[in-house]
C-alpha cells in the first residue's frame, strides 16, 4: 500500500523491470541473473570505482549541486 503522500511511479520501464524482478525472483534465483548485460557492467564500474577510491560523499554531492549550503 502506497503512502497517502507519496507519488506514483510513471516510468514505465522502470515499472516493468521492478515487475520482470518480483516476478521472477526467488530465494534459489541469483537476481545477478536477472539483470541486463548493461547493469551488470554500470555496477561493476561502481565496485572498481570504490576500490579505487574515486567516490564522493553525499553531503560533498550536496554542497557541489548547491543543495546543502553550510557555514563552514
Amino acid at each position: 500500500m502506497r503512502k497517502p503522500d507519496s507519488k506514483p511511479l510513471k516510468c514505465k520501464s522502470t515499472m516493468e523491470k521492478v515487475k520482470l524482478f518480483k516476478d521472477n525472483f526467488s530465494g534459489s534465483s541469483d537476481w545477478w541473473e536477472t539483470i541486463s548485460e548493461n547493469e551488470r557492467k554500470s555496477i561493476e564500474r561502481g565496485l572498481s570505482d570504490i576500490e579505487q577510491g574515486k567516490t564522493m560523499s553525499h553531503e560533498d554531492v550536496m554542497i557541489k549541486f548547491g543543495t546543502i549550503r553550510l557555514n563552514k
